[in-house]
């Protein structure tokens, strides 16, 4: 393995942890009770509201990213699903 792509799986290995302790962080935008883990294709879905008033009032998927990485082809999808309004809740019977 060449240093450069070493570098990088080590990158993306330690990226991948600081995605599911990023709720504890002071800098957290986020209730980390509010939120829920996904980790992919998504890191979060979170429920805004839902910890302090019980009541969710917004909900965000929220990606965590350091550095320059970018948002995957799924991820990109994902957002663009909610900028054009095609979200949708379904109940499906069983």
């Amino acid at each position: 393995m060449t240093t450069g792509a070493r570098r990088t799986a080590e990158a993306v290995n330690l990226g991948m942890i600081v995605e599911k302790i990023v709720p504890s962080f002071p800098s957290f935008a986020y209730e980390a009770g509010d939120c829920r883990a996904m980790f992919e294709p998504i890191d979060y879905l979170v429920f805004s509201g839902l910890t302090t008033r019980n009541q969710i009032e917004a909900l965000y998927f929220v990606e965590v990213k350091s550095g320059n990485a970018r948002l995957t082809g799924s991820q990109q999808g994902i957002k663009k699903a909610v900028e054009n309004g095609t979200v949708q809740f379904r109940i499906t019977p069983i």
